[in-house]
């Protein structure tokens, strides 16, 4: 008996033989005919077909948004981490300038008490 299959991931629907219908039974491809697999007329199996394909376009826009989301997430993360370094490295320097300073002023101190 002819039983028509949607082929998940692939946009046809195809007619394949089976000798014993549904579940556990295999089709002529040695496929297990499952309920949402196999189906007795074409209409059904492409009606499944386009409601899977639906399905998973819908499915991976929501990841893409997801990931897109996530990539924002990050990218503002990077942006105020950076922000945050410069800040420091900028006070680093000032601490630096003022070090050495204090140091140039503790040698001239040194050097005018040794004359």
């Amino acid at each position: 008996m002819i039983r028509y299959k949607c082929i998940l991931r692939e946009p046809w629907v195809v007619a394949v033989e089976c000798e014993v219908l549904g579940y556990p039974n295999l089709d002529a491809d040695g496929q297990t005919q499952f309920e949402n697999t196999h189906f007795e007329n074409e209409v059904a199996a492409w009606e499944r077909l386009l409601r899977n394909t639906a399905a998973a376009q819908s499915d991976a826009t929501a990841n893409f948004d997801s990931a897109k989301k996530h990539m924002q997430e990050r990218t503002n993360e990077l942006a105020e981490r950076a922000a945050v370094h410069s800040h420091a490295f900028e006070a680093f320097q000032e601490f630096s300038r003022n070090a050495m300073s204090a140091f140039e002023e503790s040698v001239r101190r040194t050097s005018r008490t040794k004359k």
